[in-house]
């Protein structure tokens, strides 16, 4: 069920991506564990396609959180910040979720608050429009000059929202996280305290994560 975990191997940031799909018979094992705010929340959905993608997700970060803290995933309590950014309450753990299509991802780190961003980049995307309203002169000379700017596009993008997502600041500040490209062709951030980590583990998907470690690479 699992497809790979994304991050080198012996760091201490875990990442782990699967795909809804994989899970969907063990729905009824998984809705067991979800709190009553959860499954309230799943109700609200407006379709059942939408419904079960809900349940899975609160579910999944059940699953990955409680293999990493070895414990039951249905004692986990969660809040919520004032920004709408899920933690856990009584564990000092920190984690990012997000998802995309069928892909879903999870970033865990018992340090430091840690960002993730996860697409599925075969969907149609007018990126260069795009990236003229959100990204920096810099990076919009970047893609103009680049063959195909689709890889570079959901890569920028990616690690801009895992910037974002690491510091609390969700994607209303877009534009404020300015991104370069080092010698190994990763993500850099100029302007915020943060690695980065970019990987395209399967076709057509693209994830980046933002953490605060040194001496992964």
């Amino acid at each position: 069920m699992l497809i790979q975990q994304v991050m080198p191997k012996g760091a201490d940031c875990q990442v782990f991506l699967t795909r809804f799909s994989a899970h969907e018979k063990e729905m009824s094992t998984y809705e067991a564990w979800l709190s009553d705010e959860e499954k309230a929340r799943m109700a609200q959905k407006v379709s059942r396609a939408l419904q079960v993608q809900c349940l899975l997700s609160f579910a999944l970060r059940r699953k990955f959180l409680s293999e990493a803290l070895s414990c039951s995933p249905s004692s986990l309590q969660f809040g919520m910040t004032e920004k709408e950014k899920p933690f856990l309450l009584s564990q000092r753990v920190h984690f990012n979720v997000s998802h995309s299509d069928d892909y879903w991802a999870i970033a865990i780190d018992f340090f430091s608050p840690v960002g993730i961003d996860v697409e599925w980049t075969k969907r149609p995307v007018e990126a260069l429009s795009l990236a003229e309203r959100f990204f920096n002169p810099t990076e919009n000379e970047m893609l103009k000059q680049a063959a195909d700017p689709l890889p570079l596009f959901w890569k920028f993008w990616t690690a801009k929202e895992a910037l974002l997502k690491a510091s609390g600041e969700g994607i209303v500040g877009l534009p404020h996280a300015q991104l370069k490209l080092n010698t190994e062709g990763q993500c850099v951030s100029v302007n915020m305290p943060w690695e980065l980590f970019s990987s395209a583990p399967i076709p057509y998907v693209q994830l980046s994560v933002a953490f605060r470690q040194s001496g992964l690479f």
